[in-house]
C-alpha cells in the first residue's frame, strides 16, 4: 500500500512506459487502490492505446 502514492505520481511521467507501467503497478494491488480510481479514470483519454487497454483492466481488477 505504500508504494500507491509513488505510482499515482509516475502516472504523469514524461515517458508512456513509465506511465503505463504505473498503472499496471496500481491493478495489481486490485481492492487496495480503490482510493484511486479516480486518478486513472482522469488520465484515459489523454493517454495512448497501450495506456488505455491497462489503465482498464487495472481498473477492472481494482473494482472486483
Amino acid at each position: 500500500e505504500e508504494g500507491i502514492p509513488i505510482l499515482v505520481k509516475a502516472l504523469d511521467h514524461e515517458y508512456s512506459t513509465v506511465r503505463t507501467e504505473a498503472v499496471i503497478g496500481l491493478g495489481n494491488y486490485g481492492k487496495e487502490a480503490i482510493g484511486i480510481v479516480s486518478e486513472i479514470e482522469s488520465r484515459m483519454g489523454s493517454q495512448d492505446a497501450r495506456f488505455q487497454e491497462k489503465a482498464a483492466e487495472s481498473l477492472k481488477k481494482i473494482k472486483e
